[in-house]
């Protein structure tokens, strides 16, 4: 997507077409993708864009699997190794020299990723929205990362809606304009303006992280809408609180029950916890003096791999929750001593 990937990785210029002939490539690649995959769609842009530097393409469902996608599309196309670039899930392909990226999805996200894609870089602006509710968007909907109390590391992803119309109500954005399309790229700037949370700061480049700030740096589309928002600086929100933005979720979508996923998954944390201090790689150090790297990284795989399947639990988690730390030891000293994985005199017991 962006119609620079043959320039990037072979220094290949592709060409752009007006929007006659895009429509007629576009056309001819849909008939042909239609063939190989069950569910096909050119990705929509406003309609009064005069040239196209690429076709996106969203396919989900091969009708075969014993290929690579890679080695499909090449056959479909009739294309040289060096016309065709896989980033991920997405295939540029450079068909009479125009660059066309076949965006490979899942069944389950084609809707929720046809309406992401659409209109770029509106599903981007939208997700900056979506970010100061602690909310992240993306090709599989709105979802919310949950994070451990030190914000150090993932809990988890929680699914929150695919209903595009409700999240675009949730961040108070006019549906009815978003079902009809837009005309030029000015009213897709014009549609995040108007919407109640926009606030000019969230999209400046100093406050993205640096992943963000590399990647939308790369787009065009990205630079003319701040740009275009320099007159609306003085447009700010206050937005709520973490935990006011969780309530507002949950409220907002219901069916999500987003508190209750989130306390599941704490749960889950809380009994990671636990497991983790009764046997851990420490403690086996501790236990076992001089076992270091591969060879304690086998003892702890082995160890787990013999009580997972000769416990009465139905995994080694099962297995640490169901018993004490203390007996988790000695279970561990007579595994070592009947298998002779290593030497009983050494043992700091």
């Amino acid at each position: 997507m962006g119609g620079m990937a043959f320039k990037q990785k072979y220094n290949i210029e592709s060409v752009r077409l007006p929007a006659t002939d895009y429509f007629k490539i576009s056309s001819y690649l849909t008939w042909k993708l239609e063939k190989f995959f069950e569910k096909v769609v050119l990705i929509p842009a406003f309609t009064d864009k005069k040239d196209f530097g690429d076709a996106d393409l969203l396919v989900a469902n091969p009708r075969e699997n014993h290929e690579p996608v890679t080695i499909q599309l090449q056959k479909i196309f009739n294309l040289d190794e060096n016309e065709i670039i896989q980033n991920s899930n997405i295939y540029s392909c450079l068909i009479q020299k125009f660059q066309v990226d076949v965006i490979l999805t899942n069944s389950k996200f084609f809707y929720s990723s046809l309406d992401y894609f659409s209109f770029s870089p509106l599903g981007n602006l939208m997700g900056k929205l979506a970010h100061k509710f602690s909310a992240r968007l993306g090709f599989d909907g709105l979802s919310y990362m949950l994070r451990d109390d030190q914000n150090v590391y993932k809990l988890g992803t929680l699914a929150v809606s695919q209903d595009y119309e409700k999240i675009c109500k949730f961040l108070k954005l006019d549906w009815v304009s978003r079902k009809r399309g837009f005309t030029t790229e000015q009213q897709i700037f014009d549609w995040i303006i108007n919407s109640e949370y926009f606030d000019a700061r969230i999209f400046a480049y100093e406050n993205m992280t640096h992943i963000a700030k590399v990647r939308d740096r790369k787009r065009p589309d990205y630079a003319r809408f701040l740009k275009y928002i320099e007159k609306f600086k003085n447009k700010v929100y206050d937005f709520p609180l973490k935990s006011d933005a969780v309530k507002l979720l949950n409220e907002f979508f219901p069916e999500s029950n987003l508190i209750g996923q989130i306390q599941e998954l704490k749960d889950k944390e809380i009994k990671r916890k636990e497991n983790a201090a009764k046997f851990n790689g420490d403690l086996v150090r501790d236990w076992c003096p001089g076992l270091e790297g591969k060879e304690l990284g086998k003892v702890l795989s082995e160890f787990k791999f013999h009580r997972g399947a000769c416990s009465d639990a139905r995994t080694f988690e099962d297995y640490l929750q169901m018993y004490p730390a203390e007996k988790i030891k000695s279970d561990f000293f007579a595994w070592i001593k009947e298998f002779k994985v290593y030497s009983m005199s050494e043992i700091n017991s």
